[in-house]
């Protein structure tokens, strides 16, 4: 399973007998396609807003995910 994958990857992967430039402009559909359904469908979870005001009342810094290299 592959979480957090760069598009020229995937399209590389799915697509590739299109050229690059068709590829990149797969991807960029694909984000903001992406973008539009979480907007629209995605909710945060219960208590995300306390977990952020307690982040950021004592400072910390704030970090949501963080890429596996």
């Amino acid at each position: 399973m592959y979480i957090g994958r760069f598009n020229v990857d995937i399209t590389r992967e799915l697509v590739s007998d299109l050229s690059e430039e068709e590829r990149m402009q797969i991807g960029e559909r694909k984000d903001l396609l992406f973008r539009q359904f979480a907007q629209e469908k995605l909710q945060s979870t219960k208590g995300l807003d306390r977990i952020i005001e307690y982040i950021q009342q004592n400072r910390s810094k704030l970090k949501i995910g963080k890429r596996k290299e």
